[in-house]
């Protein structure tokens, strides 16, 4: 008989843990604030688990990205400023190095990508990306620009054509020649800083499920 109920004291024992296992896998933490929540509360946001509160943090914060009009006057102005200085700087590199180096073109799409995004509080969305990609493009263009007016100058001073170049118009002419200037790989460092431009304002997207959770 003691025997019988010895196994019978184990069985409660072994049931009751697996309960109490049970019951603690009914709670989960929350990616955010790292608490431990009832299932019922939690809901995944790309595939990663908050607690009702960190839920509308989160969707507060993405609904913060949307700009308003004076973010997007700061935003041109920072993605034109950004994209004006990368170019400059690839012109000058052109000219005292003699280096076209071309992936310089991607850097000047990244700082008209991070100049929207800084000078705008941070927002996001498509119109700021719009606004980074024109900017890279300006900024490519100056730089070549820098470039071709150096070497021109440097053509006419050594052919003796000086009074040509003071007659002739510089923007004119750069953009009379603009085939000869851009190449095959120019037009691939533009693309590709195009993408670095429209990528890094872009909004980040939510996915939301309220779908129950197993334990």
């Amino acid at each position: 008989m003691e025997e019988f109920r010895k196994d019978g004291e184990e069985a409660v024992e072994n049931t009751g843990s697996g309960l109490a296992g049970a019951e603690k896998t009914d709670t989960f933490k929350c990616s955010l604030c790292e608490q431990e929540k009832p299932r019922a509360e939690m809901s995944f946001i790309n595939a990663k688990r908050f607690c009702a509160e960190c839920k509308q943090t989160v969707l507060s914060e993405a609904e913060a990205q949307i700009p308003g009009g004076i973010d997007i006057v700061k935003a041109l102005g920072g993605a034109l400023g950004a994209a004006i200085i990368g170019g400059i700087v690839w012109g000058l590199i052109v000219i005292f190095l003699n280096l076209e180096v071309g992936y310089a073109a991607v850097g000047i799409g990244a700082l008209a990508g991070y100049g929207v995004v800084l000078t705008s509080g941070k927002k996001r969305g498509l119109i700021l990306q719009v606004m980074a990609c024109a900017a890279s493009v300006f900024g490519i263009v100056i730089g070549k620009y820098i470039a071709f007016q150096h070497i021109i100058k440097q053509v006419a001073a050594d052919k003796g054509a000086g009074e040509w170049l003071s007659q002739v118009s510089m923007p004119g002419l750069f953009f009379e020649t603009a085939s000869d200037w851009f190449s095959g790989f120019d037009i691939l460092w533009v693309v590709l800083a195009v993408v670095a431009a429209y990528k890094i304002p872009a909004m980040v997207k939510l996915n939301v499920s309220e779908r129950k959770m197993r334990p």
